[in-house]
Parts: structure tokens; C-alpha cells; sequence
């Protein structure tokens, strides 16, 4: 199964520590993740879209999550990270069944 990826780049109102993150999917099944499976990194400056992860992040996901009906993930971070404006959180993840229209 090929990795699925997310880019988020924060607004100003949201920008700045890192603590939670929650992806929702209107069809997916996520039971099978856990921190094996996702990794996250930051791109930092204005360059395309997940262009280069310039800071991995791996020690400072604290605790991932899924919800019923496994359409929700969350990450929670321990805060030692700082996302800007102009950065993008990179996660990526293998092992979750994503439908079309996701």
C-alpha cells in the first residue's frame, strides 16, 4: 500500500506551537495506524507544496489516535515544535484505506 500525505499550513491565528492535530475523512479506515506507520515532518518556506521536509518530528509525536467510525485521526504533539505561517506540516502514512472521493 502506497503512503498517503498530508499538507497543512497553517493560518496567523493558528501558527506557533504544535499540539494537536486532527484529519478527518468522510470514508476511511484508519484502524490500522500507529506511530510505526505515520511519520511527520515540517517544510519550512514558501517552496511547492511538501517540497522538503526540513525538520523531521518524529520524537515529539506524543500520542496518535483514531475514532470511531475510524474516519479520525489525531496527533498530539508535545509542543517543542513551532510551525510558521510560511511552514507546512508534512505527515505521511501508510496503511490507512482512503476512498475516491476522500
Amino acid at each position: 500500500m502506497s503512503p498517503s500525505s498530508i499538507y497543512v499550513r497553517p493560518e496567523e491565528a493558528t501558527a506557533g506551537s504544535l499540539r494537536t492535530l486532527t484529519i478527518e475523512y468522510e470514508q476511511a479506515t484508519l484502524a490500522q495506524l500507529d506511530h510505526e506507520s505515520v511519520t511527520v515532518g515540517a517544510d519550512c518556506g514558501t517552496d511547492a507544496a511538501g517540497a522538503t521536509v526540513n525538520e523531521a518530528l518524529p520524537g515529539r509525536l506524543t500520542n496518535l489516535s483514531v475514532s470511531e467510525p475510524e474516519s479520525q485521526l489525531t496527533l498530539q504533539f508535545d509542543g517543542s515544535a513551532s510551525i510558521g505561517v510560511r511552514d507546512e506540516l508534512v505527515v505521511q502514512y501508510t496503511g490507512a484505506e482512503l476512498s475516491a472521493d476522500t
